[in-house]
């Protein structure tokens, strides 16, 4: 049996590297003996010798391997207490934190974190002794059993540091801590007093050991117990203080419950209130829909009176005017003088609809009705009258679509806008009627509105292109006071708005040459078809420059000049075109 202790402790040292050369020939012998029946008496006492030999080297090789191995794993175990220690403190202050917020039970967990950070400076007053310890423990031995017990209190208090930083983690979530979680760290207080009273034996078996410290930790181990017993006091006055905490949180049970009655009751009086109000309400709405639809049908019949009563008064008014029509004819329908749009000088243009005067700056248009059915004499003239006002103006309004601004745009596509459309109808409607006339069965009316208010309308939305600067002539060309430009033999357009350039394509003339007043009174010429009657016009008198066109762009509607006549115009000393002292001499 003692070989076989022996043989185990062998193969240890060896494997540790710290086995003394013990495997002679005397070992092998002994072996041998021990496992041979024959042997004789001299043998056994040469075998015993040896045997004592060896047993003292193993002894000491045993005795020196343990010492520094224990010396190790007590530094290791010191340095991993001071760690929990740490652990353990920054765990215990923010207990502490987490205990300050606890609004509900704040008294006692106050006193529990005090216990804790209490318990957690002891630790770390233990670990010191430990480590102290331990660096004396180097000419000590320690027991492997010891050295195990140690490691398990260690793991259990690793475990319980871990089951604390999961209650601390809860709590970190939770603030409000119960009756329960009070008693969970009861007892992981109580488990590490439990851990710690198995550290102080520990401890105590290492003092019995350390002769040097003895006295020392005598000293010491009263005053943990004295602390020990500081402590049993306070937890026993913890516990009370627990009790009373869970007599407190009875009695607040009760007074939520009473609470929760009285709210009860409260809700159903407030719904039975509430709904007595909307029934109220309700009646009240029914009430007023019944008068609403009362007062309603009276202002109804009211209006309906009304309309009766104007009704009457119309048809006395119309008596009227039909009796004043009959005796004097109305001023707007008197012949007036009327400029003959066939004469020399003036351009037009007619469709079926109207016509342009372009020269006299005006449009025409005529419009016919006759009277309704069952209508006759001066009511049925009249009628026929207002018939014929209403077609007149729809014959200017299609007339108007078709005016051409520029050589893209119509009026059409201006009056797309409702700015436009608005104050053109406007205009259409104050048409100034010329003449009527009335055969008995047909009203025939004539009337004309002038392009000054139609160019106010539409001059914003033309385009001048100012971006062009003329040089400057390098001298003056004379001083001219128009331009006549001769296209009668050019298919041209007549336009609201219009260019004239050279024959490189430079503007000479157009809307960002004119002055907007000028433009809006006179437009941006005169159009002629006589080019005599055009020379001696007063608007291009006394020294104008007449030219030719060389041809037409843009839809015959922008006219070339030769590029002399173009530099006479911008060498003039007096600038005419601000003025539009401009005639165009078409067909």
């Amino acid at each position: 049996m003692f070989m076989t202790s022996l043989k185990v402790v062998m193969v240890s040292l060896a494997l540790a590297g710290l086995a003394p050369d013990v495997h002679d020939a005397g070992a092998e012998a002994v072996f041998v003996e021990k496992n041979t029946p024959a042997v004789g008496a001299a043998t056994q006492e040469a075998t015993a010798s040896t045997e004592g030999e060896e047993d003292e080297k193993v002894a000491e090789a045993k005795a020196t391997f343990d010492d520094q191995d224990l010396a190790g794993q007590s530094l290791k175990l010191a340095e991993r207490e001071a760690e929990l220690a740490q652990r353990e403190a920054a765990l215990a202050e923010r207990e502490v934190n987490l205990v300050k917020q606890d609004k509900a039970s704040s008294a006692a967990s106050i006193e529990l974190a005090e216990r804790e950070a209490e318990l957690a400076r002891r630790e770390a007053d233990l670990a010191g002794r430990e480590a102290e310890l331990a660096s004396q423990g180097k000419a000590s031995s320690e027991s492997s059993a010891e050295l195990a017990e140690r490691e398990k209190a260690l793991a259990d208090r690793e475990a319980d540091l871990a089951k604390r930083e999961d209650a601390l983690a809860n709590q970190d979530k939770v603030s409000v801590a119960s009756s329960a979680e009070l008693a969970e760290r009861e007892k992981a207080l109580a488990a590490r007093e439990a851990d710690l009273a198995k550290r102080e034996d520990a401890l105590a078996s290492q003092g019995k050991a350390s002769s040097e410290s003895s006295a020392e930790l005598v000293a010491r181990e009263a005053a943990l117990k004295e602390k020990e017993a500081a402590l049993a006091a306070r937890e026993a006055e913890l516990q009370k203080k627990d009790q009373a905490s869970s007599e407190s949180s009875a009695e607040l049970a009760a007074r939520e419950a009473d609470l929760k009655q009285k709210e009860a009751a409260i809700a159903d009086k407030r719904e039975a209130e509430l709904a007595a109000r909307e029934a109220e309400l309700q009646k009240k709405e029914a009430l007023l829909a019944e008068k609403h639809q009362a007062d309603l049908e009276a202002r109804e019949a009211e209006l309906k009176k009304k309309e009766a009563a104007l009704s009457e008064k119309e048809s006395a008014l119309q008596s009227k005017e039909i009796a004043l029509m009959d005796k004097s004819p109305v001023v707007a329908q008197a012949e007036v003088a009327v400029p003959d749009v066939n004469g020399p000088g003036a351009v037009v243009v007619k469709t079926e609809n109207g016509l342009m005067n372009w020269t006299e700056n005006y449009i025409e248009a005529t419009g016919m009705a006759v009277a309704p059915t069952g209508k006759k004499g001066a009511q049925g003239k009249a009628l026929a009258r207002r018939g014929a006002t209403l077609d007149l103006q729809r014959n200017l309004l299609e007339f108007m679509k078709g005016v051409r601004i520029d050589g893209q745009t119509t009026m059409n596509d201006f009056m797309a806008e409702d700015r436009v459309r608005s104050e053109i109808s406007g205009i259409i409607k104050n048409v100034e009627v010329m003449r009527g006339e009335w055969d008995g069965e047909a009203y025939t009316v004539t009337g004309r509105i002038k392009l000054p208010p139609v160019r106010a309308v539409v001059a914003p939305k033309i385009p001048a292109d100012k971006s062009y600067k003329e040089p400057k002539p390098k001298k003056s060309a004379g001083r001219y006071t128009g331009l006549v430009i001769d296209a009668r033999h050019l298919p041209l357009v007549p336009s609201m708005s219009f260019r004239v350039l050279d024959e490189s394509g430079k503007p000479v003339y157009g809307m960002a040459f004119v002055d907007q007043d000028r433009f809006l009174q006179s437009g941006l010429c005169a159009y002629y078809n006589n080019i005599n009657y055009a020379k001696g016009e007063v608007h291009v008198a006394s020294n104008p420059i007449v030219t030719k066109a060389v041809k037409l762009k843009n839809g015959n509607v922008d006219i070339v000049i030769p590029n002399s006549a173009a530099a006479k115009v911008r060498g003039s000393s007096y600038d005419f075109r601000k003025d539009c002292k401009v005639i165009v001499v078409s067909k």
